[in-house]
């Protein structure tokens, strides 16, 4: 203990006589210190923390492999996911959600420009997040699990009112009248609501106009939720809104370019993903003998565990 005591009481003489070597060696220390700290933290908000999601390690994305293209990560066309719904039990649940669009908002406020996703209507619920004020959407709310074309302005108008204008709540965001006389959901995000609406209550019913056509708020996000997808989505965690998607994926080309969605799924219980990758493999096969686009284009689905996918980008750098 002495000789303890002894070797310190030199140390700081030894400090105190050089002043420069104490600093070089104090910050030396905190730079190694805060650095470690920093790649840790990250390291673990990124790599090792779980999805803010439900059991997310439950959740998958599916992709399309398009051979022809050597494409690894391909989206898929809509009318996919009818399939998976269908043809994958190791699934409990499919869903989908477009690319971002900027949409000009009125109402509340003065206009401005929103970024909107567009979602199915079991979006939420896979994900199993709830909104902070109103609710999410319900099947009713959505038309991509329907099969039947909803119909134009003008052919849903009652016979002998096609000059008149439809009540607002006949109309949806892209012109079009939903075919059981509702007016479009949509959800806000926490962002939008406190900017725009001043976090008041009161917008749960409220209506606002996106490119012209009128919606309805039914909810609002909490303001911890992201959309969290791989940086290869093309799907930014910044949005302003969310829509029910009201086309019917069962009436879009398999072969469009422009109808491609983004796919995430969840688990059955008690299935495993190595379940729904042999799933994935015999759709793929049918799809192959039944669909000149999938033969053609040589494409299989891939099925990946949603966090792993999305931090595959940035795993070997950190």
């Amino acid at each position: 203990m002495t000789r303890l005591v002894q070797d310190v009481r030199f140390g700081m003489r030894f400090l105190l006589k050089h002043p420069g070597f104490f600093a070089v060696a104090v910050l030396t220390l905190a730079i190694g210190i805060g650095a470690n700290t920093a790649v840790f933290s990250v390291i673990n908000s990124v790599l090792v923390r779980p999805l803010p999601y439900a059991e997310p390690d439950r959740l998958v994305l599916l992709r399309h492999h398009i051979g022809s293209l050597n494409w690894l990560d391909a989206p898929l066309p809509p009318a996919d996911v009818i399939d998976f719904r269908e043809r994958m039990p190791a699934l409990s649940e499919v869903a989908a959600t477009d690319r971002t669009f900027e949409f000009n908002l009125t109402g509340g406020g003065p206009p401005e420009v929103v970024r909107v996703a567009t979602v199915s209507s079991n979006f939420f619920d896979l994900l199993g997040v709830q909104a902070e004020l109103g609710r999410t959407f319900l099947p009713s709310d959505g038309f991509e699990g329907r099969s039947r074309k909803y119909g134009t302005r003008e052919q849903m108008l009652p016979k002998g009112k096609k000059n008149e204008e439809p009540s607002e709540n006949h109309v949806a965001p892209d012109g079009a009248i939903t075919d059981d006389g509702r007016m479009p959901s949509v959800v806000l995000s926490h962002g939008l609501w406190k900017r725009r609406f001043g976090s008041d209550a009161g917008v749960i019913g409220q209506t606002v106009v996106l490119n012209g056509a009128p919606s309805r708020v039914i909810g609002v996000m909490p303001e911890e939720f992201r959309l969290l997808m791989p940086a290869n989505a093309g799907i930014p965690t910044a949005i302003d809104m969310w829509t029910a998607d009201l086309i019917p994926y069962s009436i879009i080309p398999r072969s469009s370019p422009n109808a491609n969605r983004r796919v995430l799924a969840r688990l059955a219980p008690g299935a495993t993903l190595a379940e729904a990758r042999e799933q994935a493999a015999a759709v793929s096969q049918w799809q192959r003998e039944n669909f000149e686009y999938y033969q053609v284009g040589d494409i299989s689905v891939d099925v990946k565990p949603m966090h792993a996918d999305i931090v595959a980008h940035v795993r070997p750098v950190l």
